[in-house]
């Protein structure tokens, strides 16, 4: 454990160090960096790294926790956070149990918190937003719309105040280091789209304070595409869905169908825009079938088999994949940004920039694993077997890196 987290702070000084340096260490073959408008414009002509250099992980994860391992974290329900602190610890929020869980790089349990109080402790469904100052996780629930800060003792502090009062409520994204949460605050009143209608969301992704209220829109973007059908609203397969993330008191965001990153600062003004350059991918017949399979395989019966296969059919036709699905940013500033991925049977590849916008190269994280958390020299998420059998999972990255 000693071992682990003194690599981690090595690493974050060397990231400290390569923030500072700026653009100038970055040769002109890598990127090209302009402004536009008081807008920083990175080109990324090809990876900071060489091939020699690089993440890459161990080939076995250095902790596997999970109902088939045994031991003392045997039974989870249901996992939706894990993160780690800076000292090391793995934070696990286990909603099924609705417990609290600290663990040390050995597996064992160092302290939990019991979730399942009452009145405004209450929580029904928590999910992990974030580590605020200190470490103190921040949850929310999904059903109670309710915000609460877990304290060194152990204690719940619940956050109230004229940010999470209105309605409908906030829909938080993740939390700042402040508390602020990064949040989209549906819109009420709007006229529903007649059946048929084929329309497209706007994402608007505010810095919310939850005590006072105040709110700053920090941007908005073209955002789904959905088929209303009886009522309802069904996604179109493969359309674009934005990705953000905060990072450090300002937000990075992937919303076009091109590979490209934004970087806001806390006010939402865009910074730093990134072209990373890869080739859009184009969905083939392969994709559509298999996405058909999928989704009549899952209907309950045969009427709702003949209605899902009615509403593909309505559906437009996508050309190309979004470039990204998911954004992570890791405790020393680096940003993750995952290659759509269509089968989760599959390994991801994930393009990693540095704190400043550069692309610094590729990892690829295990086929049947869903990355939550990247710190140091580790990274930890939630793995599965053939039979769907789930542990956590926390890997080591090999190498030294600039």
């Amino acid at each position: 454990m000693v071992e682990s987290l003194r690599a981690t702070v090595l690493l974050g000084a060397g990231l400290g160090l390569l923030m500072a340096c700026g653009d100038s260490r970055i040769p002109a073959d890598v990127a090209t960096v302009r402004d536009s408008a008081g807008v920083r414009v990175v080109e990324a002509h090809r990876p900071l790294w060489s091939q020699e250099e690089g993440w890459e992980l161990d080939p076995e994860p250095i902790l596997q926790l999970g109902s088939d391992f045994g031991g003392e974290m045997e039974q989870f329900q249901e996992v939706r956070g894990l993160a780690f602190t800076a000292s090391g610890e793995l934070v696990v929020l286990d909603a099924g149990r609705k417990v609290l869980r600290w663990i040390d790089g050995s597996g064992a349990l160092l302290r939990d918190v019991d979730l399942s109080g009452s009145g405004s402790e209450e929580l029904l469904r928590p999910r992990l937003l974030g580590l605020l100052v200190g470490d103190s996780p921040a949850l929310w629930d999904d059903t109670l719309h309710r915000l609460v800060v877990v304290n060194r003792d152990g204690s719940l502090t619940p956050v109230e105040g004229e940010g999470l009062e209105r309605r409908p409520p906030p829909v938080p994204w993740g939390v700042f280091r402040d508390g602020a949460l990064l949040a989209t605050l549906p819109a009420a009143g709007i006229p529903w789209p007649p059946d048929g209608s084929v329309v497209t969301d706007t994402l608007r992704l505010w810095r919310l304070d939850p005590q006072d209220g105040h709110q700053a829109l920090l941007t908005q973007r073209p955002g789904r595409k959905w088929l209303v059908d009886e009522g309802l609203m069904w996604p179109v397969p493969f359309s674009l869905s934005p990705v953000a993330a905060p990072h450090g008191d300002g937000v990075v965001v992937a919303a076009g169908p091109d590979a490209e990153v934004d970087f806001l600062d806390r006010t939402g003004r865009l910074r730093t825009r990134t072209h990373l350059g890869h080739a859009r991918r184009e969905i083939t017949a392969q994709d559509r079938e298999r996405y058909q399979d999928l989704l009549l395989a899952s209907a309950s019966s045969e009427p709702v088999r003949e209605a899902a296969g009615r509403r593909l059919e309505a559906m437009p036709a996508e050309s190309h994949l979004p470039a990204f699905d998911q954004v992570l940013t890791s405790r020393e500033g680096h940003v993750l940004l995952r290659h759509t991925l269509l089968d989760p049977e599959r390994e991801s590849v994930w393009s990693v920039l540095d704190a400043h916008g550069h692309l610094l190269g590729e990892v690829q994280t295990p086929r049947r694993f869903q990355l939550f958390h990247v710190a140091g020299d580790r990274l930890v998420g939630i793995g599965w077997n053939a039979l769907r059998m789930e542990s956590i999972r926390v890997y080591r990255i090999r190498k030294d890196r600039p």
